[in-house]
C-alpha cells in the first residue's frame, strides 16, 4: 500500500487472492477469506496514510477486489463484504482465467448488479472488443488488460 501511496496514482487497488479457474472449493474459500481479510487491512492503511498526508494524496482511490472465480454465491458474498467497507470503487478479478467468454459474461452479469450503481465498477484484465462489450452492456465502466500491448 506504501508503494501505491508514493506512486501517487488516482485509482489504487487492495490486495487480493486471485484463485486459478476451477479450483477446489477449499482453495477458493482460502482465496475469499484471505482477500478480504487483505482489503480490510488496506483500508486501514489507506485512512492511515491519507490522514498523515497532505496533498493530492488524499484524493487517492482505494478500490476493492471482488473475487470467487464463477462460482456466483461466493461472488455475492465478496461482493456483500467489500461494499460493506464502502470503498470509492470495485473491481472485478479473477475472471478471464481459463473459464471461458460465456461463462465470464455470465459471472459479470450476475456480479455487476450486486455493487454501487454511483461507484465505479473496473472489470480486470479482459480486453478482447467482444469481453468488453458484453461487459459494458452488464454495467462495467473501466478495463485493463495487456492484450493491446501484446497485439502491438
Amino acid at each position: 500500500m506504501r508503494v501505491q501511496h508514493l506512486l501517487g496514482a488516482d485509482i489504487i487497488m487492495a490486495f487480493d487472492d486471485c484463485p486459478p479457474a476451477n479450483c477446489p472449493p477449499e482453495r477458493l474459500a482460502q482465496a475469499l477469506d484471505r482477500t478480504h481479510r487483505w482489503a480490510e487491512i488496506c483500508a486501514q492503511s489507506h485512512d492511515r496514510f491519507t490522514r498523515q498526508s497532505l496533498g493530492a494524496v488524499g484524493a487517492q482511490a482505494l478500490f476493492g477486489i471482488v473475487q470467487g472465480g464463477t462460482d456466483l454465491a461466493a461472488r455475492a458474498a465478496s461482493a456483500a463484504f467489500l461494499t460493506a467497507l464502502d470503498l470509492p470503487g470495485y473491481a472485478l478479478g479473477g475472471l478471464a482465467v481459463g473459464e471461458g467468454h460465456d461463462r465470464m459474461v455470465q459471472t459479470i452479469a450476475a456480479t455487476a448488479p450486486l455493487l454501487p450503481d454511483a461507484k465505479p465498477r473496473y472489470l480486470m484484465g479482459v480486453g478482447y472488443p467482444a469481453d468488453i462489450l458484453q461487459a459494458v452492456r452488464h454495467g462495467i465502466d473501466m478495463f485493463d488488460c495487456v492484450l493491446p500491448t501484446r497485439n502491438g
